[in-house]
């Protein structure tokens, strides 16, 4: 091999090697990688290259380590949705800023304070002691919690100018039965919501469960026996019992069929299932022993969180942006804590966004979603 042409090649490798090393370095910048177009770094990360429009994305980077920082408007995020389903004046009840950081390992999210946080208890300490977790029967795949301070539902600014509307339905329900229900909500409530969703059979429909802490249960009895007496006078609900415990099954077309309540002493049952309150309400009177998903949510000290091991959840947040769901474990795990005086912090692992292991948002979707197809 001649000297010229061993400097040539020796020139080519020292160019290709060059090549690559400045590749490397500028993926970790956004400016140099994307120069002007901050939303370009999200056509590569699932989920938020389809949920994210350009207006709702304020600023965006890649730090040298990989992580991507993201500061969203939340209200911009879901303005088009929530004004296809008539709700746009909800979009103020959202944070105005949400900015975050992205790893591979997991997401973690700064928020504003917002109406959408009224209801939440800033000062959780500790996990919670609540026997209302022992009220959750079998197995279920997916648990999401709220510990709320009730005493904020008698606020009469409650949620500020955003839930307005939410206020003047609560005023005319008033009116219409005579009595203050969220003064008595206020005082009737305990400090924990729980949501419990079983995992569907092949071909079939998930279930779901609610259980709402009461530190007294006389008045809202009376409220339940006089909406069903009211309801039962169009023949589209009933009164059967369990045990000692009235349940009323009220058929609702909006919610997917029909709906079981019962009201058990210091605990509320809402489900489609009739079998499935009946079950709570056996877990109530008896000592039942906590499934392993149900307890690592009770030991999360966070005002608000949701864990997940849901094929269902994980498909249908994944429907929902559009994506193809992950191959992994469906697993996740969502905490929202107290930041600061005013602010939370949302933090999330999994293999989806940090709000992804919520259970709430693909049941409900799915439930209106086949409703919406049954009435068709």
């Amino acid at each position: 091999m001649s000297r010229r042409l061993a400097a040539t090649l020796a020139l080519v490798v020292l160019v290709i090697a060059a090549v690559a090393v400045w590749r490397f370095a500028v993926r970790g910048t956004a400016p140099d990688a994307h120069p002007g177009d901050p939303h370009a770094l999200l056509r590569t990360v699932p989920y938020y290259r389809s949920i994210v429009p350009a207006g709702a994305l304020l600023a965006a980077e890649r730090t040298s380590d990989g992580t991507l920082r993201l500061d969203l408007a939340p209200p911009a995020l879901l303005r088009e949705r929530l004004t296809e389903h008539g709700l746009s004046k909800l979009g103020d009840a959202l944070p105005a800023r949400a900015r975050g950081e992205i790893r591979a390992n997991g997401e973690s999210w700064r928020l504003d304070d917002a109406a959408v946080f009224s209801l939440l208890d800033r000062d959780v300490r500790g996990p919670s002691s609540s026997a209302l977790w022992g009220t959750l029967p079998g197995t279920p795949s997916a648990v999401e919690a709220a510990r709320i301070v009730p005493a904020r539902l008698a606020d009469p600014d409650f949620g500020g100018a955003a839930l307005d509307d939410w206020r003047a339905r609560a005023d005319l329900a008033e009116r219409v039965l005579g009595r203050p229900l969220r003064a008595q909500l206020a005082e009737d409530l305990g400090g924990l919501v729980l949501f419990a969703l079983y995992e569907p059979p092949p071909g079939g429909a998930p279930e779901a469960l609610v259980a709402v802490e009461l530190k007294r249960s006389d008045r809202l009895r009376s409220l339940f026996d006089t909406v069903f007496a009211l309801a039962a006078l169009t023949d589209r609900a009933s009164i059967a019992r369990y045990r000692d415990v009235p349940v009323g099954l009220f058929r609702a077309a909006s919610a997917g069929g029909r709906l079981a309540m019962a009201i058990d002493g210091d605990a509320a049952f809402v489900a489609r299932s009739e079998r499935l309150v009946h079950e709570a309400i056996d877990a109530h009177r008896g000592s039942p022993a906590t499934s392993p998903l149900v307890a690592r949510a009770q030991a999360l000290s966070a005002t608000w969180c949701a864990v997940s091991e849901s094929a269902y959840v994980t498909h249908g947040w994944a429907r929902l942006a559009r994506e193809s769901a992950s191959a992994d474990l469906p697993h996740g795990e969502s905490l929202l804590l107290a930041d600061g005086s005013t602010g939370w912090r949302l933090i999330g692992s999994g293999p989806g966004p940090a709000i992804a292991a919520d259970p709430v948002v693909p049941f409900v979707r799915g439930v209106l979603g086949a409703a919406q197809r049954g009435a068709d």
